[in-house]
């Protein structure tokens, strides 16, 4: 809440139209005299409306701020080309991919994800044609 007055203003900060110390199972802290408001358990995929109103002798300002959250996941994917063309020895390896909103991103955003597993799966089973 990016607000100065001379007297100091008074800062009450809101969910949607109700003060955020009555938004059950909320974990918040109001940090730097109130000028910051931190968040705690977001989930993600949600979408966010906070108002902070900040009130003095001279009058009142309100500040709205929309937050939504996007989480990173990691998804197996595509198998990648098998590693023999016949004689039973060939594996292909699932892809793992780091995505944000199906978007494949940096894989260092998905960094303390935790990775699914990917086993290798057997394919080219057939025996190579004798010469």
């Amino acid at each position: 809440c990016p607000v100065k007055g001379d007297p100091t203003p008074n800062i009450t900060w809101f969910h949607g139209e109700q003060p955020v110390a009555n938004v059950t199972g909320l974990m918040y802290h109001i940090l730097a005299a109130g000028q910051i408001l931190q968040v705690a358990n977001l989930s993600g995929g949600s979408h966010w409306d906070f108002s902070c109103l900040a009130q003095n002798e001279a009058g009142m300002l309100v500040q709205k701020a929309s937050l939504v959250i996007q989480d990173y996941w990691w998804s197996v994917d595509r198998l990648a080309t098998c590693s023999a063309s016949c004689g039973n020895r060939g594996v292909q390896q699932p892809r793992l991919r780091c995505l944000l909103n199906n978007t494949e991103v940096d894989p260092t955003h998905c960094a303390g994800k935790v990775r699914p597993a990917a086993q290798p799966i057997a394919c080219n089973r057939r025996d190579c044609p004798s010469r």
